[in-house]
């Protein structure tokens, strides 16, 4: 697949799996109709504490749908180097590319759905699919991205990353 014009690659990933979402719908209503109960349950049968926790529960239900359906990452290969913003939480990273010492593409084995950190593999952001990116700084750190169109995306990144022990 050829480059576009400029030269550039770029990629949105946002939770699109519908057994998450009816899940998480589910969920939450589960946490409204307790919320519910206890809030119209007569009071000496009911504590106060109780009906606190049915209400926090709704609060973590609803954090937890923001972050399904409106969770998203935004990835772009170009010039500068490898760009990451991630929504809701306004994350942004950017890895300029004399910052970089290696870039490997992954198959992964399962899905690392999500944003995880481990001391092995460093931070790894991901929505879905099971391939990906994984940049290795000079400094030793390492940032794994899933991305969706490998193809297209090693293009862009062999057209502009030219490592420092390459011959070519």
């Amino acid at each position: 697949m050829p480059l576009n014009s400029d030269n550039i690659f770029i990629e949105t990933q946002k939770y699109d799996d519908p057994r998450l979402k009816y899940f998480a719908i589910a969920l939450t209503a589960l946490a409204i109709i307790t919320f519910l109960y206890f809030i119209t349950a007569p009071l000496h049968t009911v504590s106060n504490v109780i009906g606190f926790e049915a209400f926090f529960g709704l609060c973590v239900m609803l954090i937890v749908d923001m972050y399904v359906f409106f969770k998203s990452l935004f990835i772009k290969i170009d010039e500068h180097g490898i760009s990451l913003k991630e929504k809701p939480s306004k994350t942004e990273i950017l890895c300029h590319w004399e910052n970089i010492d290696q870039i490997i593409f992954r198959y992964y084995k399962y899905g690392i759905w999500g944003v995880k950190s481990s001391r092995k593999q460093g931070m790894a952001y991901n929505l879905k699919g099971k391939v990906g990116i994984q940049i290795i700084f000079k400094n030793g750190q390492k940032l794994q991205l899933g991305i969706q169109n490998m193809e297209e995306a090693k293009l862009t990144i062999e057209h502009y990353f030219k490592p420092e022990n390459s011959y070519s």
